[in-house]
This record gives C-alpha cells, structure tokens and sequence, in this order.
C-alpha cells in the first residue's frame, strides 16, 4: 500500500548563523525557533501555517500528520526540515531515530538522477518556474 506523501518546508530563526556553525548547532541555540511551516497532501494545494501566530505553537493537533507514520514526509534536504524539527519539538535520540524513517529527501533524489542539489538549479534544469 502506499502512503500518502507530504511536502514540508519551514522558515526559521537563530541568531546563529547557520553557514558558519551548521544546522547542528543553528537549530541547538535557545532562540532557535520554527517560524512558519508549508506543507502540501499529495499534489493538493500548499498551506502555511504562521507559528509565531499560534498561542501554543508545539501543540501535535496543529498537524496531526507531521508524527503519523501513516504519512511520508518529503522535504529538499530532508535532514534540515527532520533535524530542526527534532530540536523544537525536543524528541529524544530513539523518537527522532524513528521519526527518521517517516522522511524522504528530494535533494538525494535529484542527485541520484544526476540532476542538481540546489533547488534553484534544479528547478531550471526541470524547466520549472521560479515560483
């Protein structure tokens, strides 16, 4: 059976400057914060929720999706929308090992069809538009 898949992007903040230090680091500083979260079921439109707007942005029935294994989650470099979120969410080593396996990257996968990692080159390589 195949599962249903979910494209994720976020938009964060830290005062850390993730080219220097690293996602690692970046999403460990104490004002590390996720800011808006876009995702879109299957092909279906896109939808962007602003945490900053949320009274209780961490609350898991805001996207009761996101921890289901049920759903795929996709995202261009992956490890950056998993690790991040492990951060802010706060999950433990063993949830996050888990979580893990919920999670495809479209930058691999580009590169494995030889294709570019940067999503901007691979958007003209497809002939996609900018937007």
């Amino acid at each position: 059976m195949t599962r249903p898949v979910i494209v994720v992007d976020i938009e964060t903040y830290s005062e850390q400057d993730i080219g220097k230090v690293g996602a690692f680091r970046y999403a460990q500083d104490p004002g590390f914060e996720v800011l808006l979260i876009a995702y879109a079921l299957d092909d279906n439109h896109p939808t962007c929720i602003d945490l900053t707007l949320e009274p209780d942005p961490r609350r898991r029935d805001l996207m009761p999706w996101l921890f289901d294994p049920a759903y795929i989650k996709r995202a261009h470099n992956a490890a950056f929308e998993w690790w991040c979120l492990s951060e802010w969410y706060g999950l433990s080593w063993a949830d996050r090992c888990a979580w893990l396996e919920q999670w495809e990257c479209s930058m691999v996968h580009a590169l494995y069809c030889g294709l570019p990692a940067q999503l901007a080159a691979l958007g003209k390589a497809l002939q996609q538009p900018e937007d």
